[in-house]
């Protein structure tokens, strides 16, 4: 990593940092508040550049997020982040270079977060914050450099995107759902800016294929059932689709679980158990009985099978924009803490299981998890499925 503190750190006490806990992090600990910077001279008006680490998780730095890895709002809507000095450190400073486990990266993370947070001297607009592995300008308000004394940090608001490319690939390590980057055929990058949708800094992801990176599709996922789920729907969908095959009446259960049927939810409340028509606006459509919402369920999946529904083109490019969802925004402790920024994807529609969730469903854009509740659930139920399996062949099984 050429730009970020070449040569600072002993490879042995990096080994005993990540492997020993409380004594070695006190040990750190000390060192980075002694440090001293060596281009110090340089920096008479208390002024550096940094990069943004926050955000590493989940892409969300508006503040909004749960994740104690993004960014925070204060009381006066100012964006508090973790930052990284662009400038060579003096003295046994861990580095990233070289790091490629998860928990190794996130406890650098929390080890720069305890000396190095930095607030904006700008309010939040809820999408003007930067993001991670983007390059900051900082300054100090009290304290200095030339004493290793960074008492206030502050930084500006960024006016262009600049990325530090070897940061943002740490995004990539296995077990890390972040989104602040674009995935093409495994590669790191970014795309142009669509300022007028919302996006940070109007920096868009646009995810080539079907799959969203380095979130692993499980087929042994643990499906639990809730009571409404045994006790209302199940009989429903037997009464309703008794003439159905297995595959589309589990197509059609999967997908209301995930959904979230249960009371107080808006499937719920409309005998919608597939929320089809239910909006991110808040729009909804409602079902006499719940009995009429599962039928509905499998008239749109045979739809979408038989090639009769044109947000499903089969054997046509798909293109899905990158969306913000008010949806997942206005309720972060349901989603997660997920970010409400979602990525765009491309591929041309064959009909495969992945394609049809990310067409269906927004939530899904952000992750696997949609996917992997259907194919385990098939799992659980005696029938092997794949994200490449086809809606038109899944919806005819039986056992």
């Amino acid at each position: 990593m050429s730009s970020l503190f070449p040569g600072s750190f002993i490879p042995s006490l990096q080994s005993s940092f990540f492997n020993s806990p409380e004594d070695q992090f006190r040990v750190l600990m000390e060192s980075i508040h002694e440090m001293r910077f060596s281009m110090l001279n340089k920096s008479y008006d208390n002024s550096f550049r940094a990069i943004c680490l926050s955000g590493i998780k989940t892409s969300s730095n508006s503040g909004t997020s749960f994740n104690r890895f993004d960014a925070k709002l204060d009381s006066d809507s100012r964006i508090n982040i973790t930052i990284m000095p662009i400038t060579k450190l003096n003295g046994n400073i861990p580095t990233f270079e070289g790091v490629t486990e998860l928990e190794e990266v996130l406890k650098l993370i929390d080890l720069y977060s305890s000396v190095f947070r930095g607030k904006s001297d700008f309010k939040s607009k809820m999408n003007n914050a930067p993001q991670f592995g983007q390059i900051v300008n900082c300054y100090l308000t009290r304290g200095s450099i030339a004493k290793s004394d960074f008492g206030d940090i502050r930084f500006k608001a960024p006016r262009n995107l600049e990325i530090d490319k070897e940061i943002v690939a740490l995004a990539g390590i296995e077990g890390i759902e972040s989104i602040p980057r674009v995935f093409s055929n495994g590669m790191v990058g970014l795309l142009g800016a669509y300022p007028s949708n919302g996006f940070p800094n109007g920096n868009e992801i646009v995810i080539q294929g079907s799959v969203y990176p380095h979130d692993p599709i499980k087929s042994d996922k643990k499906i639990r059932l809730r009571k409404e789920m045994i006790e209302e729907y199940i009989p429903a969908r037997d009464r309703s689709l008794s003439s159905e095959p297995l595959g589309l009446r589990l197509m059609a259960t999967s997908m209301a679980i995930k959904e979230g049927f249960y009371k107080n939810t808006r499937a719920y409340r409309h005998n919608n158990p597939g929320n089809i028509g239910n909006t991110d606006s808040g729009a909804n459509v409602q079902y006499p009985t719940l009995e009429d919402g599962i039928r509905r369920q499998a008239s749109y999946i045979k739809s979408v099978a038989a090639g009769g529904h044109r947000a499903y083109p089969l054997g046509k490019k798909k293109t899905i924009k990158p969306y913000y969802s008010e949806e997942i925004a206005k309720n972060q402790k349901t989603y997660g803490g997920k970010s409400p920024y979602l990525p765009g994807y491309e591929f041309t529609y064959t009909g495969q299981l992945d394609q049809f969730v990310k067409i269906y469903a927004t939530g899904a854009r952000s992750g696997n998890s949609y996917l992997s509740t259907i194919i385990s659930y098939f799992k659980e139920n005696g029938i092997s499925i794949n994200n490449e399996s086809k809606i038109q062949d899944i919806i005819r099984l039986n056992k």
